[in-house]
């Protein structure tokens, strides 16, 4: 188990965030702890360390959004984001963190800015429709990116909020497919030797901020209009995008 304090001190802050994220508050800030705890440890360690705490948070995720689900998107996502993940699990030991972190960076940041100018500028309520190509390509960028940062929110969020959908339908399709990309990557981080008591242990000292964090996150869920919570998981994408691209652009 990690024993560093100043670890703790950054880590159960970034847990909380990414709890109230799940359970539907704040949508793009959820993968920031990974980021975070990689300022004191390996990004993949980072990355296994979180693993279980997002496998309990998906957990009680479910429970919160019960088939609130789309059952039409999953049909695209599922299979999309397991494509990504078998990517990932073959390309982790030459993957360049830096090169990456800057990728979803512009990913982030992007499409953050341009959902803003839509629901700031553009003020039509009908949904974008989009093509399944475009679900498989997202969604295994998604799953691609998950394995590595559990940063799947950028790619996925780029598919799902453009169209507009009903906010309980739109967290429910993303608890779904990120408890699914989760629970596949158990066998995949053993593996790749990163899943080990060290990183569990860790894990279950910050395992009760993320319970609390998730209950937290489902009161404000139904408590914030749709229009704020969309500018709200907007700008959790430009924030998270912009941390990524200075983690990547100092580690050259």
């Amino acid at each position: 188990m990690i024993t560093d304090p100043i670890f703790y001190l950054v880590a159960v802050p970034a847990v909380f965030i990414t709890g109230l994220s799940k359970g539907g508050f704040g949508g793009g800030v959820a993968f920031v702890s990974v980021p975070t705890m990689a300022l004191f440890v390996e990004p993949l360690t980072a990355a296994a360390i979180m693993l279980p705490i997002l496998i309990i948070m998906d957990f009680i995720s479910m429970k919160a959004f019960w088939r609130k689900w789309l059952w039409d998107q999953l049909k695209v996502l599922i299979p999309a984001t397991m494509l990504g993940t078998v990517i990932g699990t073959f390309t982790a030991r030459y993957t360049d963190p830096a090169v990456f972190r800057l990728f979803l960076a512009t990913i982030a940041i992007v499409f953050a800015l341009q959902m803003l100018w839509k629901l700031f500028v553009n003020t039509q309520s009908e949904g974008k429709i989009v093509r399944p190509w475009q679900g498989w390509f997202w969604g295994t960028l998604g799953g691609y990116s998950s394995f590595f940062a559990h940063a799947g929110g950028p790619p996925l969020n780029a598919y799902l909020l453009p169209q507009r959908l009903e906010k309980a339908a739109y967290q429910g399709t993303l608890v779904f497919v990120f408890t699914t990309i989760n629970w596949s990557k158990v066998v995949p981080y053993i593996w790749l030797n990163e899943l080990h008591w060290e990183t569990i242990s860790t894990a279950m000292v910050l395992i009760p901020w993320a319970i609390v964090s998730i209950f937290v996150g489902v009161w404000l869920h139904k408590r914030v209009p749709e229009r704020p919570f969309y500018i709200i998981c907007c700008f959790g994408m430009l924030l998270t995008g912009m941390k990524l691209a200075y983690d990547g652009l100092i580690a050259f």
